[in-house]
C-alpha cells in the first residue's frame, strides 16, 4: 500500500513497497502520485496472476495431450467437427464424416455414432477447462483492488472431467 506525509507546505513524501520519494506537489496531487502507484502494482499483480493461471491451465491441458500420440492429436479438429454434426443430426450419412467412419470398425452409422458421441464429450470436458479459465481471467481483470484479487482461486477445480 502506497502512502504519502506532508514534510512541509507544498512538499510530500510518498512512500510504500518499492517506492519512497518527496515530491513538491499539493496534497491532491500526492493523493493522484498515490492512487497511480497503487493502479500500477493492481495491474501488475493481474499480469502475475494471468500468468499463473495460464501456465496452470497448460499444464492439465498438456497432461491431456499426454494421453494420446501425436498422430491422433493431429486429427482433434477434424473428429471434433464431425462429432457435431452427428450431434446436430445422428443420421449425418457417413460421407459427411469420413474421418469418424474410418475409426470405426464397421464403419457404420451406429459406430460412427458411439464414436462421435465419445468425442463429443471430450470436447466439453475441454470446454468446461476453457470456459473457467475465461471466466477467472474476467474476474482478475475485474478486480478493484489487492485484496478483492487475492480472494481469486487460480487453482483448477474438479470439472466434471
Amino acid at each position: 500500500m502506497y502512502k504519502y506525509e506532508q514534510i512541509s507546505e507544498n512538499q510530500y513524501r510518498v512512500y510504500g513497497r518499492d517506492y519512497n520519494t518527496i515530491h513538491l506537489c499539493t496534497e491532491q496531487e500526492a493523493q493522484e502520485i498515490v492512487a497511480t502507484l497503487e493502479a500500477q502494482w493492481l495491474e501488475e499483480l493481474k499480469r502475475l496472476k494471468m500468468g499463473d493461471l495460464n501456465s496452470n491451465i497448460n499444464a492439465v491441458y498438456q497432461a491431456y495431450l499426454k494421453k494420446y500420440p501425436d498422430v491422433e492429436i493431429r486429427t482433434f479438429e477434424e473428429k471434433a467437427k464431425e462429432s457435431f454434426l452427428v450431434k446436430k443430426d445422428p443420421n449425418t450419412p457417413c460421407v459427411d464424416t469420413p474421418l469418424l467412419c474410418k475409426l470405426t470398425e464397421n464403419g457404420t452409422i451406429e459406430e460412427r455414432n458411439i464414436l462421435a458421441g465419445q468425442v463429443f464429450e471430450k470436447v466439453v470436458e475441454n470446454a468446461a477447462l476453457e470456459k473457467w479459465g475465461v471466466v477467472t481471467r474476467d474476474a482478475i481483470k475485474a478486480a478493484i483492488d489487492e485484496a478483492t484479487l487475492n480472494q481469486i482461486s487460480i487453482e483448477i477445480p474438479n470439472l466434471g472431467a
